[in-house]
């Protein structure tokens, strides 16, 4: 299903954009139009025809490139949106000065805001071109945030406690090393109790250049230990590769099992729903088991789903990814449409849960953000008891 959907939307990207680019250049170009609309359509194919020409060698840089294609299309499109809805507000403003009698300078003054289809293309081509540019610059802008928790409980002597998160690295052949390093840098700079990884830390089978990036993590070392839970990607070269690449960089997975991190502190985590398909098996209806009232329950979920249920109540704090913000603008509106919470600020419920959604620290597909900043997390437990001096 999800194959289906991205070659239709990116096929309807693909056309309109077609369409747009013919009428501003190469209306007396048929050979060039032609040979572009063939060119426009290997690339939105490139993922299918890489698969089936190589299996599962694919190469990656074919990958790489159909995955920026998605993105410069995706802008490019949105652009020629908002160039055809301004005439389209124009055309009725016509419209309807010339039913209310209006003066012939209206109607030309308003013909004159028209944009012509080569100053549309040509715009948007520019800013697709800065798009992109900053995309790539934004991609390795990792950053450490901070992010105060208040809770009756938190102990007075455990106010400050300090737990990184990190999300959707998607270490895979093409990562950036730079990202994995600004990662690193930033969880040095917390200096923090616990490290938390939010899913989707594997993307693809295990190579060993991904290795050597897992030993960089795993020199990594938090006094109370680093745990993660799987992702939808982490399922999909198998569960087995993306534990094992977990324990080479130092996480134990917490796969519908919780830890007490401290007395006071109790930690669950379970899988994606995708790693039960992937095995062929239906996701159980489970319940997740009760925290007692005297410790802080963390619930570690890569995607946000149902936060408001009453057994997510029992929990503090739910911690998720997956969403990424959006990754590239204006894409986070469609992602906001299935995930309605905003991603990076601490969204409390009445039940007494408190929602995080990390924006992620890697990327996946295009290696572009835009306006969808990475980072670390760093969640400061606070007491909200009132301190005695």
């Amino acid at each position: 299903m999800f194959f289906i959907v991205y070659f239709c939307t990116v096929l309807g990207f693909c056309l309109y954009s077609w369409g747009h680019l013919y009428q501003a250049f190469w209306r007396r170009h048929w050979i060039t139009a032609a040979v572009a609309a063939g060119v426009m359509l290997l690339l939105t194919f490139l993922p299918m025809l890489n698969r089936m020409a190589f299996r599962r060698g694919a190469m990656p840089a074919l990958e790489l490139l159909a995955w920026i294609w998605l993105a410069l299309i995706f802008w490019f499109s949105c652009t020629q949106l908002l160039a055809d809805a301004w005439n389209l507000l124009l055309m009725l403003g016509r419209l309807v000065a010339k039913i209310a009698g209006a003066r012939e300078r209206v109607h030309s003054v308003l013909l004159a805001l028209r944009l012509p289809a080569f100053a549309s293309a040509l715009a948007g081509l520019s800013m697709v071109l800065v798009a992109a540019l900053w995309g790539v610059i934004e991609v390795g802008m990792v950053r450490l945030k901070t992010v105060e928790i208040y809770s009756e409980k938190v102990p007075l002597e455990a106010d400050g406690y300090r737990i990184a998160v990190v999300s959707d690295l998607h270490f895979h052949h093409g990562f950036q090393n730079a990202i994995l390093h600004k990662a690193i840098d930033c969880i040095r700079e917390a200096n923090p109790h616990l490290l938390l990884s939010a899913g989707d830390f594997l993307d693809g089978a295990i190579s060993p250049r991904t290795e050597r990036l897992f030993c960089q993590f795993a020199a990594v070392v938090v006094p109370d230990g680093k745990y993660g839970v799987l992702g939808n990607h982490d399922s999909y070269s198998g569960a087995e590769d993306s534990m094992q690449a977990h324990a080479q960089a130092g996480f134990k997975v917490l796969r519908q099992r919780g830890v007490d991190i401290k007395p006071w502190l109790r930690l669950y985590g379970i899988d994606d729903p995708a790693v039960w398909r992937r095995q062929g098996r239906q996701e159980p209806a489970l319940k997740l088991p009760l925290v007692s009232d005297e410790q802080f329950g963390i619930l570690l979920e890569h995607q946000p789903r149902r936060p408001e249920v009453p057994d997510r109540q029992n929990y503090d704090l739910m911690l998720s990814g997956h969403t990424h913000g959006g990754q590239i603008f204006p894409f986070h509106l469609l992602v906001r449409m299935e995930y309605p919470w905003k991603t990076g600020s601490p969204i409390a419920f009445p039940g007494g849960l408190t929602l995080y959604i990390s924006p992620g620290t890697g990327f996946w597909g295009p290696p572009f953000r835009l306006l969808a900043r990475p980072e670390v997390t760093l969640l400061v437990l606070r007491s909200a008891q009132p301190k005695v001096f």
